[in-house]
């Protein structure tokens, strides 16, 4: 389990806090990222739950090759989020979540990354986010509350939050090695490249 006392000032504290529990995680910063996969012919997926940096980290994918966002291929089906990953174009990078993403992820041999933010950085994107959905016309009440909530997170919430994220991203990857990506705060907008 892993110490949810400790103090997640940056990014790095909370990624050795979650590889206590997931001992098949490898860390990269970005940098490492970009360079490790540059020249690299393997196919990856940029995915985790909402609000943790993925479309920062595709942006600078993105320099290398393009990146497919799956959320435009998906829908809402009852309380679930289904992409129709048939419909996407065959890529070296994707970007997205949904209930049948990691399946589709595990039988491409896709391999995974998983930003993972400070917690300082994390509550500011669930505030935004939560922010910039509340201005739609149409919503879903229970995302919005989900990101109101998280952005009051503290360290020992966020940490249990995570590493119950990355239990179900194991599981249905086949415990096979994920990647987790060190998404340090850089003053960057937090909303680019959002909805």
């Amino acid at each position: 389990m892993p110490n949810f006392d400790i103090k997640p000032e940056n990014s790095l504290a909370v990624v050795q806090a979650l590889m206590n529990r997931h001992p098949q995680a490898r860390v990269l910063d970005l940098a490492e990222l970009i360079a490790s996969v540059k020249d690299d012919k393997k196919r990856f997926l940029l995915t985790g739950p909402s609000g943790i940096g993925k479309s920062y980290i595709a942006s600078q994918l993105s320099n290398i090759s393009p990146v497919v966002g799956l959320d435009k291929y998906g829908e809402r089906i009852g309380d679930r989020w289904i992409v129709e990953v048939s419909d996407a174009p065959k890529a070296r990078f994707y970007e997205g979540q949904g209930d049948n993403v990691l399946e589709w992820a595990r039988h491409e041999g896709l391999i995974l990354l998983i930003p993972v933010p400070s917690l300082d950085l994390f509550r500011r994107i669930q505030a935004a986010k939560a922010k910039e959905y509340e201005k739609k016309k149409v919503h879903n009440e229970q995302w919005l509350q989900g990101w109101q909530r998280k952005s009051k997170f503290d360290r020992r919430e966020y940490l249990k939050w995570f590493s119950g994220k990355l239990d179900s991203i194991a599981k249905y990857s086949g415990n096979k090695p994920f990647f987790l990506i060190v998404n340090e705060d850089n003053g960057r907008p937090v909303t680019k490249g959002w909805f």
